[in-house]
């Protein structure tokens, strides 16, 4: 026998309450230190898988050099970001994480 509509909905709303992932964390409860970018400033919103590029709040997608790439592996998400200068002629910009403090030198890659 199959169970009616208002059955089976009845259900899933009491696994959904009974359940984490369908409670939202309260606006006013800190998450970390990437829950809260610096006002005006730029969050890490991607990467590809390498590391290789990534993507910022600005819409701006930067090419990371080969050699830190593997920094850009650990940053997550929301987390705040500060640009500057690298000095160096083919990778200008530096990127640093405010959360992690690591940092990856830069050039830019176009718009998303």
């Amino acid at each position: 026998m199959r169970p009616s509509r208002s059955a089976s909905l009845l259900l899933l709303t009491g696994i959904c309450a009974a359940g984490p992932a369908c409670h939202s964390t309260p606006p006013n409860q800190a998450r970390g230190p990437a829950a809260f970018p610096p006002a005006g400033g730029l969050v890490f919103t991607g990467r590809r898988p390498d590391g290789g590029e990534i993507a910022l709040s600005d819409r701006t997608k930067w090419a990371i050099q080969p050699a830190g790439a593997s920094a850009t592996l650990h940053w997550q998400p929301g987390e705040p970001l500060q640009m500057g200068a690298s000095g160096e002629p083919l990778w200008p910009a530096a990127i640093t994480s405010l959360a992690s403090g690591a940092t990856a030198y830069a050039r830019p890659a176009g718009h998303y």
